[in-house]
């Protein structure tokens, strides 16, 4: 998700520590290899610097099939889109339903 979002490990560091003390890109790497454990504190700090859900970062904390997490970031997607582009998605989604329900 880091590099999705166009962040190095050096500057997603830089942004995590805008919220609280300083955190240094070795952090950062520790966290993606496994070798620290993300505590609630620093999966809030990561949520505000990568601007996300704390399941999207770790859906097996909150017990989420991949399916779960799907629906969620679609529901998170409609409610940050713009509102026209919301409404087409909801109009293109209802036609699919509509087209899916017929006997």
């Amino acid at each position: 998700m880091r590099a999705e979002k166009g962040f190095t490990q050096a500057s997603l560091a830089a942004a995590m520590s805008a919220s609280g003390s300083p955190i240094e890109r070795g952090y950062v790497q520790k966290l993606e290899s496994g070798k620290h454990q993300l505590s609630d504190d620093m999966l809030e700090r990561l949520c505000q610097a990568l601007a996300c859900e704390p399941w999207e970062i770790v859906p097996q904390r909150y017990r989420l099939s991949d399916a779960d997490v799907e629906a969620l970031t679609i529901h998170r997607r409609l409610l940050l889109a713009d509102p026209a582009r919301r409404e087409r998605w909801i109009e293109t989604g209802e036609d699919a339903l509509k087209a899916v329900e017929k006997p």
